[in-house]
């Protein structure tokens, strides 16, 4: 006697498993999306960030250049960025000193703060 044995073919995936597979997928897909926008965000923030600071060194490095300076506040735009200038005169020192902090701003937001003195005779 010849025994007959029934074989289930399968072929193919079943409609619980790909429902599966494509949940398992789409949080993975959530996840990299997700820390994709973060380094975008991240690198164009440290980005603005070095600007403000060469920016800030700049301005610093030519107000120290300079032979003559004069105290006040000064405000200058460049570019999407706000630079302000605040010369000071240091009365306690025996020789002309002035203190002098560049500020470079964003949308009203502070992103860099330089702060030196200069002494002239």
């Amino acid at each position: 006697m010849i025994k007959m044995r029934k074989r289930k073919l399968s072929s193919g995936f079943t409609l619980i498993e790909t429902i599966f597979s494509l949940v398992i997928f789409l949080i993975l897909f959530l996840a990299i999306s997700t820390l994709i926008v973060t380094i975008v965000k991240s690198s164009h923030d440290s980005r603005n960030r070095y600007q403000a600071l060469i920016l800030a060194q700049n301005r610093l490095e030519s107000i120290k250049a300079m032979p003559n300076i004069e105290a006040g506040t000064y405000t200058y735009e460049y570019d999407v960025f706000s630079i302000e200038e605040d010369v000071a005169m240091i009365e306690d020192y025996k020789d002309r000193a002035y203190r002098i902090i560049v500020r470079v701003y964003l949308n009203e937001k502070l992103l860099e703060t330089l702060e030196s003195i200069k002494i002239t005779r």
